[in-house]
């Protein structure tokens, strides 16, 4: 093969670009490894392999013609070029060559290597530190890379939204066998969390004295990793210093406090730190403060102790409370809810699938305003729900303000499958309680008879979103597809009182011994194969094949639930879906047929593990 030419066009650069995706070689890419990049050049790519397709004819494989491999009639040149930019002059065997290395690079490495991590989602405390350190370098091409870091910093607001402090775990030691003396051994952990909690201290000081990067500042978060990354075989009682000690703790909450004081921050999380009265006091002098994430909650014993004595935070109206250790610790934890009178937004959820089920509390003292709440999504809830519903039950019947409550999103997602008796009694509640509820999500039911769909359609009449998933057995903990008890169209005639739904979400499949229409179109297409069509095997071969029979079990809900716009099967963490038109001439037709294995698509109906919905003011 020939050398290129020495100056070879800027309008073939998506030729390497595209090598570099595919072969890994990326330091040939002068722009981020976005997946716009990599469509931008692929597409380009695409476009000039179709454009050559449609002149082979005019294309001849000559050793002879001009020294050349590969030529092309004159008369086509031009038409081949022009739509890239290239001039006439510019060799075609040289175009040959290069095409032919970007489509070996696709063939050997089919997945393009895309970037995972950017400028953005690194702390900016973090980028600041190595900034101030190496920006003075002896090493010119770091000094001038710093530079750059520190002018892009002050230039792009989203580098500095978002701030994270972490007290860093650091005793491998710990994880052996055999760990040293037990004195030798508190000695060490106390030097190492005086040096994690020295290095935050040194960041939030340097943090502090940089205007530009705290400016934007809408979300600060302290977590303690010596809590939670702690070995379970070593006993933490007698070694592990707890987060109420002053003599490690205090330095870092006079930053803590000072932070809050003068950041414009909206959102605040601690996680395993003790939270004293005075950390709770500035918060609630905060003018923007309205959001608040506590996890593995952890204060002095007298705060919460005197429920009217508590620090009341008026300005808060989100609250999110991550459940850990045991029942009597999730009834301390609850009670959290008492200082915040003004709460609207309750997003309650486990820190570890190995934590303990969230039980629930049996006095519920003065947490009755949980009824003028707008949201309450519980994820990783205990089976047993007959305390939650008897505190909906009395929070509604002491409540003088909001008759009904304002309840506009509910989801409930548990560990194992509830009983069916205490499901039907939650949802007969929230309908004589919150009748308004417009999304509602019940994740890990016993059963689910057509009865009970339809109580749900008649009781809830601005009901927008419905998610229903059950378990197979008592054991499961996933949303896999199951068979229900009835037949799909059972559901749906029972569905008709939902004139409002536009959005319907169940892991149910058609029932096993009746083939739905769409397979029977498979079987009568696949009549040679030997081995029968089973609703089974159907199911893996259409999914398989990146279809659903999702239409096939969307068409009697659609019928009856006119406006119904989208509807999905859950099977695990994949969602098979698709969207549902109805035309003025009544003929239903579905779009968008496919299945995809994130939330995205419907976070804003039933939010993903992890997170819940966006309740901003």
């Amino acid at each position: 093969m020939p050398p290129f030419t020495l100056e070879e066009p800027k309008e073939l650069d998506f030729l390497e670009s595209v090598s570099g995706f595919h072969s890994g070689y990326l330091s040939i890419l002068t722009r981020a490894r976005t997946m716009e990049f990599y469509e931008e050049v692929a597409t380009r790519f695409k476009n000039m392999l179709t454009s050559l397709e449609g002149m082979r004819d005019w294309i001849t494989d000559d050793r002879i013609i001009d020294g050349a491999y590969f030529s092309i009639e004159k008369g086509h040149i031009d038409d081949l070029y022009e739509p890239f930019g290239l001039e006439a002059s510019y060799p075609f065997h040289n175009l040959v060559c290069r095409i032919s290395l970007a489509y070996q690079a696709v063939r050997a490495h089919l997945a393009p290597h895309l970037q995972s991590l950017f400028l953005s989602d690194f702390p900016v405390e973090l980028l600041y530190l190595v900034i101030s350190f190496v920006a003075d370098s002896d090493i010119p091409a770091l000094a001038n890379t710093c530079k750059g870091l520190r002018l892009l910093c002050g230039q792009d607001r989203r580098l500095h939204k978002r701030l994270f402090f972490r007290m860093r775990y650091s005793m491998e030691p710990l994880h052996i066998s055999f760990p040293p003396l037990q004195e030798d051994l508190y000695l060490d952990i106390i030097e190492h969390m005086e040096t994690a909690r020295r290095r935050v201290s040194s960041s939030m000081r340097a943090l502090a004295n940089a205007a530009v990067y705290t400016a934007n500042i809408r979300y600060i978060s302290w977590d303690n990793e010596w809590d939670h990354k702690w070995p379970s075989h070593v006993s933490r009682y007698l070694l592990l210093p707890p987060p109420t000690d002053t003599q490690i703790f205090e330095p870092l909450y006079n930053h803590i406090v000072n932070a809050i004081a003068q950041l414009p921050v909206q959102h605040v999380r601690f996680v395993s730190l003790a939270i004293s009265r005075r950390i709770l006091d500035h918060i609630a002098r905060h003018p923007r403060v309205t959001r608040l994430t506590i996890e593995r909650y952890t204060s002095s014993p007298s705060l919460l102790e005197v429920p009217s004595l508590a620090p009341k935070l008026l300005n808060v109206t989100f609250l999110a409370i991550g459940f850990h250790g045991d029942q009597y610790t999730h009834r301390t934890q609850w009670r959290l809810i008492t200082m915040f009178p003004a709460l609207r937004h309750l997003y309650a959820y486990t820190c570890d699938v190995t934590d303990v089920a969230i039980r629930y509390p049996i006095m519920y003292g003065s947490m009755f305003h949980i009824h003028s709440l707008e949201t309450l999504h519980i994820q990783g809830s205990s089976r047993y729900v007959e305390a939650l519903t008897r505190w909906i039950s009395l929070a509604s019947a002491v409540s003088e303000v909001f008759v009904p409550g304002r309840l506009q999103r509910f989801k409930l997602q548990t560990r194992k499958a509830v009983p069916y008796d205490e499901a039907r009694h939650l949802v007969t509640t929230l309908a004589a309680c919150h009748p308004n509820i417009r999304i509602l999500v019940l994740e890990g039911l016993d059963h689910v008879y057509p009865d009970f769909v339809g109580f749900i359609a008649r009781s809830f009449s601005s009901l927008q979103g419905l998610s229903i998933v059950r378990y197979k057995t008592g054991s499961q903990t996933t949303s896999r597809v199951c068979d229900w008890n009835e037949a799909i169209f059972k559901y749906a005639e029972m569905m008709c009182p939902a004139k409002s739904l536009r959005h319907l979400e169940i892991n149910t499949l058609w029932p096993s011994p009746v083939l739905s229409p769409r397979l029977l179109a498979v079987l009568y297409k696949t009549l040679h194969c030997r081995n029968p069509l089973t609703e089974e095997t159907g199911w893996e071969r259409l999914a398989g094949g990146g279809v659903c029979d999702v239409t096939s079990i969307a068409l009697p809900f659609a019928t009856h639930c006119p406006s119904t716009e989208t509807f999905a099967i859950r099977c695990g963490e994949c969602f098979f879906s698709c969207r549902i038109h109805h035309p003025a001439d009544g003929k239903t037709t579905f779009s968008d047929v496919r299945s995809v294995n994130k939330h995205d698509r419907f976070e804003s109906w039933n939010p993903k593990p992890g997170s819940t919905w966006d309740c901003d003011d």
